[in-house]
């Protein structure tokens, strides 16, 4: 049995909440033209933490009331529908050969290295870092979260085993 309506519920009701959802989504754009305003710096401040973080889940919440759950579900039904077949080829492949796993492996390792030099070294020392600080972190934050990527699905079930107590190594007879 789904929980999915056939045909969305009638009335002013369910429009109202998809346009209460739609603002919603919608909000955390209108931040961009705050700066734009002659309110004071505070009143800046708090208007765009409000349209990032309050108002889209505020009006969330009062769009699932106002349409009910049957309008819901459909209005997520639909949704999903629509972003299912999306992720499912972003999906990182099964297995992978040992030439991509090694480069994954080799991706994965490069920010803890980037780290751990940065630890030990002052910054002066390497040319260029102060001006380029936040490139550099976000590069080496994009290159480890690709790596989980390339690096396949067997990958990601090893990792989740590391938060398994009772699982264990299986080496390959190899």
């Amino acid at each position: 049995m789904t929980d999915e309506p056939l045909a969305p519920p009638p009335g002013w009701r369910f429009r109202l909440g998809v346009i209460l959802i739609a603002v919603s989504i919608m909000s955390p754009l209108g931040a961009l033209f705050v700066p734009l305003t002659n309110l004071t710096a505070g009143m800046k401040a708090t208007l765009t933490g409000l349209l990032i973080a309050g108002v889209p889940e505020i009006l969330t919440v009062l769009a699932v009331a106002v349409m009910g759950k049957a309008g819901f579900t459909y209005v997520k039904n639909r949704i999903m529908a629509v972003i299912r077949p999306a992720l499912g080829r972003l999906a990182p492949a099964r297995e992978v050969g040992p030439t991509r796993y090694y480069i994954g492996l080799t991706m994965l390792l490069i920010p803890g290295i980037y780290a751990w030099v940065l630890m030990y070294t002052p910054p002066e020392v390497i040319p260029g870092f102060p001006e380029y600080q936040i490139h550099l972190g976000l590069a080496v934050d994009f290159i480890f979260i690709c790596s989980f990527f390339v690096l396949g699905g067997d990958f990601w079930d090893k990792l989740r085993a590391l938060f398994i107590h009772k699982a264990r190594v299986q080496f390959p007879a190899s």
